[in-house]
């Protein structure tokens, strides 16, 4: 049972790390459009322009 259980806690920990990863890109791409947006500055993003 505790290698069960101790695999399940790494999978949560494991997932937990990939979303913070993944929500702090996201902020940074979201902070990334507003700048161009701001500076009225043609994106890569096809969606900003």
């Amino acid at each position: 049972m505790d290698s069960v259980f101790g695999r399940a806690s790494e999978h949560l920990v494991r997932a937990g790390m990939v979303q913070t990863v993944w929500s702090r890109l996201g902020k940074l791409q979201s902070a990334e459009k507003e700048t161009c947006r701001s500076r009225n500055i043609r994106c890569n993003d096809p969606v900003v322009a």
